[in-house]
């Protein structure tokens, strides 16, 4: 497994004709997802493993600036200190 991590302008993604879109859905009582829509993330997930807009490894130990990073939704309650997000996106089907 090969982690990247980059920052891509929402300006860069709309340049190209894209854009994200994000709706949240109620599956359950208690359970909630977003879902993206516009095919921004697709381009950006493409630009980032092209090496494009990424982001060297901090030195070990360094905590990164957060400013202006926010989630409008409710509070998610971290479990031994860290909270984990992960994007799925479904690829080709296999027999």
């Amino acid at each position: 497994l090969t982690l990247r991590a980059a920052i891509v302008p929402i300006k860069d993604i709309r340049a190209q004709g894209l854009d994200v879109r994000v709706a949240r859905f109620q599956a359950s009582e208690a359970a909630f997802y977003a879902m993206f829509a516009g095919g921004g993330g697709s381009w950006a997930e493409a630009e980032m493993k092209a090496g494009r807009y990424r982001i060297d490894p901090a030195p070990a130990g360094a905590r990164p600036d957060l400013t202006g990073l926010s989630c409008r939704w409710n509070p998610i309650e971290a479990r031994h200190g860290e909270i984990v997000s992960i994007i799925a996106v479904p690829g080709p089907a296999r027999d």
